[in-house]
């Protein structure tokens, strides 16, 4: 009879289903006896089934509070960002009508200037505004 390897053996333990399946793995290979009777012994100690509860009980607490911290720390992340954003989105805002206050005064300085018979270089110099945008300007008036 050729010998199952230790895997196997491991296996067909796990999935004997009837005392006469043990009984022949036992035949087969003594350490297996050994193991269930270590297994019955495990089994019938309540003692020992008190302890399994309480760690299987445990390692559950320990995942769910992982889990619950986890939620809490994307919760926490999501808040900052949005935070984050709003604070980002009013500095450019604040910019952006700096920048176009400063381009509407240009105009106007150009208006000013267009008026009072500024040439377009000089305009262009006090204003910072290019050739086109002030010779824009000198038709709109």
């Amino acid at each position: 009879m050729i010998k199952p390897k230790v895997y196997e053996t491991n296996i067909m333990l796990l999935n004997a289903k009837t005392e006469e399946e043990l009984k022949m793995l036992v035949a087969q290979n003594p350490a297996i006896g050994t193991v269930v009777d270590r297994l019955e012994r495990i089994s019938s100690d309540i003692k020992f089934q008190h302890q399994a509860l309480v760690r299987e009980k445990a390692i559950r607490d320990h995942y769910s509070s992982l889990s619950t911290a986890e939620r809490r720390g994307i919760d926490k992340g999501r808040i900052e960002g949005r935070l984050e954003g709003r604070i980002e989105g009013r500095a450019e805002g604040r910019i952006e009508g700096i920048e176009k206050g400063e381009y509407n005064k240009s105009i106007a300085i150009a208006k000013n200037l267009l008026v009072m018979n500024f040439n377009i270089d000089d305009i262009r110099k006090a204003t910072g505004l290019s050739k086109e945008q002030i010779e824009n300007i000198k038709y709109q008036l």
